[in-house]
């Protein structure tokens, strides 16, 4: 019989991977045997002290061959050999049926379009796969490889980032036809190996791929996406140097292709993120066209390099440019950082990845440990899915400020309205569109270059975990409130800003001392840019940064035609209020601010925020507090270098519930 037996291809390929345990000598001289003498998919227990996982022996087989695999346990201070499978999980109620260990095993059609596209037709492949290689229903063992996974994906020997499947025709050299002259014997194997049933009903149920073509490729798209991501990897600096022009293959019709890969559900999901970044190595995979990782985070680096104003650009090349910018250029980054050893801030990373999307909220957290810097994981929070959202949003918020004996993580632009966590703890279960996560970033640095606090370190008061208790310094009270800001592309930009003039010459007049130094027209229009300018690149005009403004206020900065700068800060104050005080300062902060609201300065923290007194008769706790609840961050012209706390002796405790 010429039909290749997968099982004595299993056996003849198992000694690759070095077994050492016993069981895997006993899987061993199991699969010798017939079909009907394999274990039953069972997941043997791992040991955890060991730091072992389960590897996935993918068997040979033919493009729609059905897919046989089998699990053995590896220790990963063993460094063994596999490579670590990225992809997206899809829709959990669409599955196939494989066969693990002899026994069917239903995966997510997602998956078995990986597995399908990654068999080899000879050769056993070995892999790392979270949904086969981690038992699922055992919420321990998920909640401890969590742990695992920046070992997992540091050890790998490359990680495959299938982000997707394209269609399958005759020239795709992964997609076999039946032969037409194949020996009855040849069926007669299948059948037998596989059962008549199961064959019948996998041939039946593989409709469920043809159905499932929401983010199917055309092979050529795919093709035209990847040429063009390598020649703008290659051939970017070359070309604008030498006065070149772009690459023949930026057409418009590989603009749209990229486009339509850039647009797979891959580059919007959270786990991806490490992913993408841990591993030394990796390849992009979608269907059966490879194309280098680093090629396309090359690619991302010099995308704002195209978008010179001399080369003329249609808006699909346009768009293009900018979403391989938005969505590869910061992996990219964050992938330099992690090899060099120097990862981010984990509450940095919640908010430039919060767009990131995740089928269990609990993941916005998780997925995102592994990259933190100078801590291993757990350090913060050790990953547990038996608790509730809201304690782990609430214990991770606590323990980054505890670490850091800083504000930073209370730096949040959306504040929530939910009633199962305190108002201090960010909801990071909400997915703004990307563009807004763009703001937040711009809201997370404007606060990093504040000294509202000057050089203290948080003082944070022993109270139950839902309590956040610490000292400051009660400043002032809001004494009116301005409608919520537009920009100069909202068609009521005139009348918000007349609106809250209206309310500042009611106790000011223009010319009049600011209550710091300088005018009140003069704070009026500092705190319209909380007293930054924008930094650009000087070619392209790509946003850069912040910095403080210190170049003397001009009168004629009202009048002015408006620039990228002005538009870029406008941006950043989109959406929030501007509001006065009783001391007649002038600040902007969160679109829920009320009047009566206090103005505070707490230690560690270098804005000053917003709090509402609360009545809590019942919060028993073992000292003298203010119970408030946490309203959001402020700009407050006058208060952000330390002046408001200078000298002063009445600090006092806000516990913020």
């Amino acid at each position: 019989m010429t039909f290749p037996n997968p099982y004595l291809l299993y056996v003849q390929s198992v000694s690759e991977c070095n077994p050492t345990d016993i069981d895997l000598q006993n899987e061993v001289a199991e699969a010798r045997g017939l079909l009907n003498q394999f274990k039953s998919c069972r997941y043997i227990t791992l040991d955890r002290e060991k730091k072992q996982i389960r590897l996935l022996l993918l068997l040979p087989g033919e493009f729609k061959d059905p897919i046989c695999c089998n699990l053995l346990i590896a220790h990963l201070h063993e460094k063994p050999y596999y490579k670590a499978l990225s992809y997206v999980w899809g829709d959990p109620t669409k599955r196939l049926p494989i066969f693990v260990n002899g026994q069917e095993h239903h995966i997510t059609t997602n998956l078995y379009r990986a597995l399908r596209r990654l068999r080899d037709g000879t050769e056993v492949r070995v892999l790392w796969i979270d949904a086969l290689c981690i038992n699922q229903n055992d919420i321990s063992e998920r909640s401890h490889q969590v742990t695992l996974m920046k070992d997992i994906y540091s050890l790998t020997e490359e990680a495959i980032l299938f982000i997707g499947d394209h269609k399958s025709d005759d020239s795709d050299p992964t997609y076999t036809k039946s032969r037409e002259n194949q020996k009855a014997e040849d069926y007669d194997l299948k059948y037998w190996l596989y059962g008549t049933s199961f064959i019948r009903r996998l041939q039946s149920e593989l409709g469920v791929l043809g159905e499932d073509i929401e983010n199917i490729l055309e092979p050529k798209e795919v093709y035209d996406a990847f040429t063009l991501a390598y020649a703008l990897a290659s051939s970017a600096l070359r070309s604008i140097l030498k006065g070149e022009g772009v690459p023949h293959a930026f057409t418009n019709e590989a603009a749209k292709a990229l486009l339509k890969v850039l647009r797979l559900p891959w580059f919007t999901r959270i786990w991806t993120v490490q992913e993408a970044v841990i591993p030394r190595e990796s390849i992009v995979v979608c269907g059966s066209i490879k194309l280098q990782w680093v090629t396309m985070m090359e690619a991302s680096r010099l995308a704002k390099l195209w978008k010179l104003e001399k080369f003329q650009f249609s808006s699909d090349q346009t768009q293009a440019l900018e979403e391989l910018e938005m969505k590869v250029l910061p992996l990219r980054n964050e992938h330099e950082c992690f090899q060099d050893q120097y990862g981010s801030e984990h509450c940095r990373l919640l908010q430039r990845y919060q767009h990131r999307e995740a089928t269990d909220p609990r993941d916005k957290v998780f997925a995102l440990l592994s990259m933190t810097d100078g801590l291993t994981v757990g350090a913060l929070i050790e990953p547990d899915y038996a608790q509730d959202v809201g304690s782990i949003y609430t214990t991770m918020c606590r323990r980054i400020i505890e670490s850091d004996q800083s504000l930073e993580a209370l730096a949040q632009r959306y504040v929530h309205d939910r009633k199962d966590l305190p108002s201090w703890v960010s909801d990071c279960s909400y997915t703004p569109d990307a563009f807004s996560t763009t703001l937040g970033e711009w809201n997370y640095s404007s606060y990093l270059w504040s000294r509202a606090s000057g050089s203290t370190k948080a003082e944070i008061h022993t109270s139950p975990n839902e309590i956040l208790s610490l000292s400051g310094f009660r400043v002032d009270e809001v004494s009116a409130v301005g409608p919520k800001i537009g920009t100069s592309m909202d068609s009521g930009e005139r009348e918000w800003k007349s609106a809250w003039e209206d309310i500042i010459l009611h106790d000011h007049k223009m010319d009049d001392p600011y209550i710091s130094g300088g005018t009140v027209r003069a704070a009026f229009h500092r705190t319209l840019t909380k007293n930054r300018r924008c930094i650009l690149e000087p070619e392209t005009g790509a946003f850069i940064g912040f910095s403080t403004s210190d170049l003397p206020y001009s009168a004629t900065s009202e009048t002015k035609e408006k620039t990228k700068s002005d538009y870029l800060l406008e941006l950043d104050i989109q959406g929030q209020r501007p509001f006065t005080t009783r001391k007649r300062y002038l600040g902007i902060g969160s679109s829920k601010i009320q009047v009566g609201d206090l103005v505070c300065v707490l230690l560690g923290g270098k804005v000053p925020f917003i709090l509402r007194h609360i009545d809590q008769t019942v919060c028993k706790l073992e000292y003298v507090s203010l119970p408030c609840s946490f309203i959001g961050q402020a700009y407050v012209h006058g208060i952000m270098r330390g002046e408001a706390i200078r000298e002063r002796t009445d600090k006092m405790i806000f516990s913020l519930h």
